[in-house]
């Protein structure tokens, strides 16, 4: 019944990541030397650490920041110890069209996991099949628009072999713990 398949989610929680892509801020509040930012960030992992302990389970802090091609991911991870925010996991987005290279992603999300002694992972990347319009909205992707010069086709085989060296790279990390594909169900399907 319900009651147990909400059991069943509940009690397999092992991650929950505070705001999403937060380099700009958080529930309304911006910037990391904003106090009520950190504030917000201390309150979310503290409000997990304690649905840890009641749990007796391990349950880790996610906090997850986008650009890692501007090269300030210590900045934030400087001022998320400086403010007491306690957090197990330092999250990047990664998508190769805006993001740069994967050696600079490694040496951002290491520098964390040398200074900090975090665990890094991509909690976000995708890269997109083709260049065609499935939907009436305009693409991220298109003709025109971060198509060009990129390590990748727009196919399938270009989609594969993006997340197959994301997950590479991470998993060469000295802590990269894992990858989250973005929006899966973006993916283009043509069905005869």
């Amino acid at each position: 019944g319900l009651v147990g398949s909400e059991m069943c989610i509940r009690d397999s929680v092992g991650m929950v990541q505070v705001g999403n892509e937060t380099n700009n801020g958080i529930a309304g509040e911006n910037g990391l030397e904003n106090a009520n930012t950190t504030a917000i960030f201390r309150a979310g992992c503290e409000a997990i650490q304690q649905v840890e302990q009641e749990r007796s389970r391990v349950i880790k802090a996610v906090v997850h920041f986008a650009n890692p091609e501007k090269q300030n991911y210590m900045t934030y991870a400087d001022e998320l110890a400086k403010t007491g925010v306690e957090y197990d996991v330092f999250a990047s987005s990664y998508y190769p069209y805006w993001h740069g290279t994967l050696d600079n992603l490694k040496n951002q999300l290491n520098a964390i996991t040398e200074n900090y002694g975090k665990e890094v992972m991509v909690a976000e990347t995708s890269w997109a099949t083709g260049l065609e319009d499935s939907d009436g909205h305009a693409n991220t992707v298109r003709e025109g628009n971060n198509d060009a010069g990129m390590d990748y086709d727009f196919s399938i085989y270009g989609q594969a072999k993006e997340l197959r060296e994301v997950i590479n790279t991470v998993a060469e990390m000295n802590k990269g713990i894992g990858v989250f594909y973005w929006a899966v169900s973006y993916t283009h399907l043509t069905l005869p």
